[in-house]
């Protein structure tokens, strides 16, 4: 009985660490000197770096099959895809719109299980859609109605959203077959790669970066990348998604309220509005699903 008391506290730790690390994602693309995309290119890779000396060290246990790797390098794929429009975003838009418009990712894997699974969705999921669309359309009316055009930035994040749903998908099926060491590795090698041919399309420099700017990339895969998710993944082993799906919310309304101390940015009467109704909606989308909102971001 003690035995389950104490690893259900660590759960919930582990679940609050990786709340709180994962808040700071978008901090790390502020602070380093180099475009939103390059910052999660050496995310990956040093991450990807990390992760491999613990692989090989233990090869022995880990045998490569294409049933094994498929689903994490597709899942890679997109991850890597939702982070280059997610960090592209932060140049345009704040960290809490993009944070927010980027969450909206359980409710296209929502309507996936919906339309391709057939899975029933109750009242409370399609007041949860509404009420969702109706907070992005805030976010973006206020946009539309400072300039001319929609912020390109919103725009971003919200695509971003639909690549970070396919990656929620994907990763489903991908840890029946891996170990969750594994499939990061896996993850991440992808997501270099993928990464690393957006930056060359782009012509992004990948080096010539201060020395400051280097130890950002590596505390972002140190703590936003690796702590984050191992901390995630320790303890969806151990709590129910019922649990953990509406706690992971609390990872856009605490990176909003960072976002003002540290970045200085501003708290709009239209946020206001919007994020509630956002956060509630999805919290709505995720009682009724209970496994959507794994995070990545």
């Amino acid at each position: 009985m003690k035995t389950n008391q104490s690893t259900h506290m660590k759960a919930n730790l582990a679940l609050g660490i990786s709340i709180i690390v994962l808040s700071f994602s978008g901090f790390f693309v502020r602070w380093a000197d180099a475009p939103g995309p390059i910052t999660s290119l050496f995310r990956m890779a040093f991450t990807a770096f990390f992760l491999s000396l613990y692989i090989f060290r233990n090869k022995s246990s880990f045998k490569l099959s294409f049933k094994k790797i498929i689903f994490p390098l597709l899942a890679g794929i997109l991850i890597s895809l939702d982070q280059y429009f997610w960090s592209s975003a932060l140049e345009f838009t704040t960290i809490a719109n993009s944070i927010l418009l980027a969450y909206i990712a359980p409710v296209w894997v929502a309507l996936i299980s919906f339309i391709l699974f057939k899975q029933k969705m109750s009242r409370k999921f399609w007041l949860g859609l509404s009420l969702t669309m109706i907070g992005t359309m805030a976010i973006f009316g206020n946009d539309l109605f400072n300039h001319p055009q929609i912020n390109r930035g919103d725009i971003m994040a919200f695509f971003a959203s639909f690549f970070y749903a396919g990656f929620f998908l994907l990763s489903e099926k991908g840890r029946l077959e891996t170990s969750v060491a594994e499939f990061l590795w896996l993850v991440t090698l992808s997501g270099t790669f993928t990464l690393t041919v957006l930056a060359l399309i782009n012509g992004s420099p990948l080096i010539g970066y201060n020395n400051k700017t280097i130890l950002i990339f590596i505390g972002a895969a140190l703590f936003a990348q690796l702590i984050g998710y191992l901390a995630l993944a320790y303890a969806s082993g151990h709590l129910p998604a019922s649990i953990i799906s509406p706690t992971m919310i609390l990872h856009p309304v605490l990176a909003a309220i960072l976002a003002i101390p540290i970045s200085g940015e501003p708290i709009t009467k239209q946020l206001l509005l919007a994020a509630p109704l956002i956060l509630f909606g999805i919290y709505l989308i995720n009682h009724q699903t209970g496994s959507i909102a794994r995070s990545p971001s």
